[in-house]
Formats: structure tokens, C-alpha cells, sequence
């Protein structure tokens, strides 16, 4: 298989799983979070939007189409479950690691890649990843500079 059909394979295959996660963080926090309850709907939509691009692109290209995005859903899900146990806080770094490397995988791709097609794609959903990636930057440091201020005022 070429690298270029297992690059949107994988592409594809994260995008679903995120897809799932983010949903399943929404619903996890519903109620004692409603903003970032909304935040991870809408992270979820994003990416299962990016990964239906990346299926069409596949299709597209190599006449084939990708199967499995229930299943890397579902897997996004469980992989929410499995961390309910860790604090918010834990949960948002180690997504803001991730999807940091996304953004850097990305705009690597963007200053290499010869496919126009993958091109186009990438240089659609970066401005979506990169605010996936900075929304623990977001929340937890602006609130501890929020809190940093109020507390100088009492």
C-alpha cells in the first residue's frame, strides 16, 4: 500500500476517533461544565467533518471506500470512559499534547506534501485543530490568571 492512500487511512481513522472523544467528553461534562460541554460538541463536529473530507479525498483518488468510522467513533468513546477516572485538568493536557502534534504534523505536510488534494484538506481543518489544541491553554491558564487577579484585589 502506498503512503500516500495510508496517510489518509490514518488521517481518516484519528479524525473519526476525535470525532467520538470529543462527543463523549460533551456528555461527560454536560452538567458541571456546560461551556466546554458545548466547546467538545463542537470539537466533535469538527472532526467528524474532517474525517468525512478525508473520505471522500480516499475516494476520490483510489476509487475505494474507507469503512470503519463507527467503529473508530465507538473506540474514541471508550477511550473517554477509560479516562473518566483522571481530573479535567489531566484529560485537556494530554488532549492539547495531542493535538499539538497534529498541528505541527500538519503544517509539516503543508511544506512537503505534492498531493493538492491532501494540501487543500490540511490547510481546511488547521485553524480547527489548532484551537482544539489550545483550549487547556485556554481554560486552565486563563483562569489561573483570572484567579491570580482576584485574589491581588482582596
Amino acid at each position: 500500500m502506498n503512503n500516500g492512500k495510508q496517510r489518509i487511512m490514518k488521517s481518516f481513522r484519528m479524525e473519526m476517533v476525535g470525532a467520538g472523544l470529543y462527543r463523549s467528553l460533551s456528555s461527560q461534562y454536560r452538567n458541571s461544565e456546560p461551556k466546554l460541554s458545548e466547546r467538545f460538541s463542537a470539537f466533535a463536529g469538527h472532526e467528524y467533518r474532517h474525517g468525512r473530507m478525508f473520505e471522500k479525498h480516499f475516494l476520490k483518488t483510489y476509487g475505494e471506500t474507507l469503512r470503519g468510522g463507527r467503529f473508530w467513533m465507538f473506540l474514541g468513546r471508550v477511550m473517554a470512559f477509560l479516562a473518566r477516572p483522571l481530573s479535567l485538568r489531566k484529560k485537556m493536557k494530554r488532549l492539547s499534547i495531542i493535538e499539538s502534534q497534529a498541528v505541527a504534523d500538519i503544517e509539516t505536510s503543508l511544506n512537503g506534501s505534492g498531493d493538492t488534494g491532501m494540501n487543500r484538506i490540511l490547510s481546511i481543518i488547521l485553524p480547527d485543530e489548532k484551537a482544539h489544541a489550545g483550549l487547556y491553554h485556554e481554560v486552565f491558564h486563563g483562569h489561573e490568571q483570572q484567579t491570580a487577579c482576584e485574589e491581588g484585589i482582596r
